[in-house]
């Protein structure tokens, strides 16, 4: 038995959802296999943000001068 079921995605897809999976499921009443994708996006990592208020703290002093 030949599996003639599949999954098509183009080159952005893959880009972005490069972790994709496809899971087929078994045969219902027709002869293709139902398809089930997973994916996780990964998005960019956010920006440092400076808050004034930090200067303010305390401990921000002898916490920067230790790095």
């Amino acid at each position: 038995m030949s599996r003639i079921d599949r999954c098509l995605v183009n080159s952005q897809w893959f880009g972005q959802y490069f972790n994709s999976e496809v899971e087929y499921l078994p045969f219902g009443f027709s002869d293709h296999s139902p398809g089930m994708l997973y994916w996780t996006h990964y998005s960019k990592k956010a920006h440092f943000k400076f808050y004034n208020s930090w200067t303010s703290h305390p401990e921000f002093l002898p916490l920067v001068k230790s790095i």
